[in-house]
């Protein structure tokens, strides 16, 4: 069986756990602690075969392994997913939340190595998950409505960690681009 195939059908699959679950969750009132395992086995199984999929493999280049770049999105996933249900216990502190999620974003998107494609990718399944566990576990999803809520905010906070990366990356680039101007000069003098 072709490989290319085997990766179509884990994201596949995963999306139809997590797609069954939600309509389990909006419509069969299916409790929190179900809810979630189901949800978080499809996330893992969608994001492992979709990281397969867009991750392409340079020839030549050791740097960029398929299964590091992989276990690089699971990572963040893992974080995004522990960050929410911390987050879940800790929602007292409203939005000082804000912080460590973005902290927590920053870290993923300077310390976890690639491409700014994956990097995006893993910053976008952190803001998702993070935001979608956080919704869940505190319990205020209730029906279609609330599912709706929940992902249009998981959505938003998705876009977030990706602007939040990409205002990193760009202010990190002027400085250094900065830095290399100021060099040269100091060298014709």
């Amino acid at each position: 069986m072709n490989r290319r195939w085997v990766q179509i059908a884990l994201v596949i699959v995963g999306a139809v756990l997590v797609l069954g679950h939600l309509v389990a969750l909006a419509f069969l009132g299916m409790t929190s602690s179900s809810w979630l395992s189901g949800t978080v086995i499809g996330l893992v199984l969608a994001v492992l075969g979709g990281a397969h999929l867009l991750l392409a493999r340079t020839p030549g280049d050791p740097t960029r392994s398929r299964w590091q770049q992989t276990a690089f999105g699971l990572v963040a996933l893992a974080v995004g997913i522990a960050e929410g249900l911390i987050a879940g216990a800790a929602r007292g502190l409203g939005w000082w939340l804000l912080l460590p999620w973005a902290l927590t974003a920053l870290a993923i998107g300077m310390f976890l190595p690639g491409p700014p494609v994956e990097k995006a990718g893993r910053l976008a399944a952190f803001g998702f998950s993070s935001v979608l566990m956080l919704t869940t576990s505190t319990g205020d999803v209730e029906g279609l409505s609330g599912f709706l809520v929940a992902l249009v905010w998981s959505i938003l906070a998705a876009a977030g960690a990706v602007a939040i990366g990409a205002i990193a990356h760009t202010v990190l680039g002027r400085v250094h681009s900065g830095r290399s101007t100021s060099d040269r000069s100091a060298a014709k003098v």
